[in-house]
């Protein structure tokens, strides 16, 4: 939405109440610790303690690093704790515009981008590995460095409704980047059974129908075709399985028949996921609609071109559910959330299971366009998200997770790290590299990322994905080899998010990369069309 520099300088004069410092709390401490059994030589323990957050609590200025000394913020907290055993720990550092070299011209783009009628609000976020202790057998320093500018409601003024304002540390929509979580979660199970003696332990090599045959048969579904029964887990992991973009309509619907608010809601920081999200019911809800998908035949043979398709993390999830006898839902919020300290993620949209429109209104909202006659801006409307505001809860895996901006940088690049998702996921290096690498560098598909080519990610691929609801837009670029993540985000998808998400990406890529930036390296090319190009396959 466009606004008037009057209405510009008030969001940054503002300090509006956080989405989750808002949230009332039940008790005053949380304490969450795992030893995963598939990493006992790392000692791994997390331990996250979080002051009770009620009432008013400020986020980062719109356009500047998270000021974790504003009144009422919370303040932020390593994850986890240090044993003194030599466990390893990932230690995240938010970083503050005056250690660093000028951020104006990212914080300018995404200022322009919010200044566009397509685009009512907007965030982004670079982080990187700190290289001080490279080297040493520790996990470096993780540093983080946010920007948000712009409103959660294109129909809130931020003069009169300080919530409208969005803040550093808002929870948003991810989409199909949820698909990255997936896959690894996948493979922290893979490593996990690796020399187990079941015939049904998770591999790569996992054919569909010995794994879900099975339970499919005992609940009296339809049968899976024969053209995929030898469809193989790696297969749905690099969108090459035979499954097309579009599910038989008599499974999207069963999906949506057994869509519940209540499997929705916070997945961390102590507060225990939705019940529903655990329960047996929810399993057979997914394995429902997955023989729904299973039972037409392939739209094309399997492993012998790319479709890019949801129905295949989707698929892929109910074999990991089928071997383990739990829901994605525990097994990522258990595996992959807590060893992560990721403290701000949810299922679904943001905000979606609060209880009243003002305790929603503290979250960022979707935002649905509406066609206009030619030449004319979009017209937005915001979506409440306790009404349709997303994907049916059977698609999570594929494409329904919230998180804020520095949990998903936790996340993206551990996975940028051998080191850190062994450390800290027990994912083995060779492991790590068949889920990025199985796919041919070109563009293309593999462990829920598309792997490109780009000169900028230096001595290997850069991991690009976008995500989106239709009411939702983000995107992520990472480089593996140097050690950087960039990621950005907005709460519409309209022609103006898109190519304005590719300005403050390249914006970005310079600011990071380029001479005298944090990972400045040689002359790597960091023009904006370096930066920009639209991956082949993403939402």
């Amino acid at each position: 939405m466009a606004r008037s520099a009057g209405t510009a300088n008030s969001l940054r004069a503002i300090q509006a109440t956080s989405s989750f410092a808002a949230w009332p709390v039940a008790a005053s401490h949380f304490t969450y610790r795992t030893t995963p059994p598939y990493a006992p030589e790392y000692g791994f323990r997390v331990e996250r303690r979080m002051a009770a957050r009620a009432g008013a609590g400020a986020g980062g200025n719109a356009g500047a690093g998270c000021d974790d000394a504003a009144p009422g913020a919370v303040a932020p907290v390593d994850t986890p704790t240090a044993a003194t055993d030599g466990a390893h720990v990932l230690r995240v550092r938010t970083m503050h515009d005056g250690e660093l070299p000028p951020t104006g011209a990212v914080t300018a783009s995404l200022r322009d981008l919010v200044a566009k009628p397509g685009v009512p609000g907007a965030a982004c976020c670079v982080a990187w590995w700190h290289p001080k202790e490279q080297g040493s057998g520790k996990l470096g320093e993780l540093r983080v460095w946010t920007a948000s500018d712009g409103v959660r409601r294109v129909d809130a003024d931020p003069a009169a409704d300080p919530t409208a304002v969005c803040h550093n540390d808002d929870a948003w929509h991810l989409g199909s980047c949820t698909k990255a979580f997936t896959a690894t979660l996948i493979a922290s199970h893979i490593d996990r059974a690796a020399g187990s003696d079941s015939a049904r332990a998770l591999t790569w090599d996992s054919r569909v129908g010995t794994i879900l045959a099975p339970a499919i048969d005992a609940a009296g579904l339809p049968a899976i075709h024969a053209s995929l029964r030898d469809t193989t887990l790696v297969q749905l992991l690099t969108h090459t399985s035979g499954l097309t973009k579009r599910p038989p309509r008599a499974a999207w619907d069963l999906c949506w028949d057994r869509d519940t608010h209540s499997r929705d809601g916070l997945a961390s920081d102590g507060v225990a996921i939705p019940a529903a999200a655990t329960s047996p019911e929810c399993m057979a809800d997914r394995l429902a609609f997955v023989a729904a998908v299973l039972h037409e035949p392939a739209g094309f043979e399997s492993g012998s071109k790319k479709e890019y398709s949801n129905w295949n993390y989707v698929v892929a999830s109910a074999m990991l559910e089928a071997v383990t006898g739990e829901s994605w839902e525990s097994l990522i919020a258990r595996d992959l959330f807590a060893p992560l300290g990721m403290r701000h993620v949810m299922f679904g949209p943001a905000g979606r299971w609060a209880p009243t429109l003002e305790a929603r209104q503290r979250f960022v909202w979707g935002h649905r366009a509406e066609s206009q006659p030619a030449g004319q801006p979009p017209k937005l409307v915001a979506v409440d998200p306790a009404a349709k505001a997303d994907n049916p809860t059977g698609m999570n895996p594929a494409g329904r997770l919230s998180a804020s901006l520095e949990d998903w940088a936790r996340f993206a690049a551990t996975v940028c790290s051998a080191h850190a998702m062994e450390a800290l996921l027990g994912i083995r290096p060779a492991t790590r590299e068949f889920m990025l690498t199985k796919a041919v560098v070109g563009d293309s598909c593999s462990g829920g990322w598309v792997v490109a080519d780009r000169e900028w990610a230096g001595d290997g691929p850069a991991l690009n994905h976008a995500g989106s609801n239709v009411k939702n837009y983000c995107s992520a670029w990472c480089s593996p080899a140097r050690g950087g993540v960039l990621l950005a985000t907005s709460n519409a998808m309209t022609r103006d998010t898109k190519a304005g998400l590719d300005t403050v990406h390249a914006a970005m890529l310079r600011w990071l990369f380029q001479e005298g930036g944090v990972l400045a390296q040689g002359d790597a090319k960091t023009t904006p069309a370096a930066a920009a190009p639209k991956a082949a396959c993403c939402e």
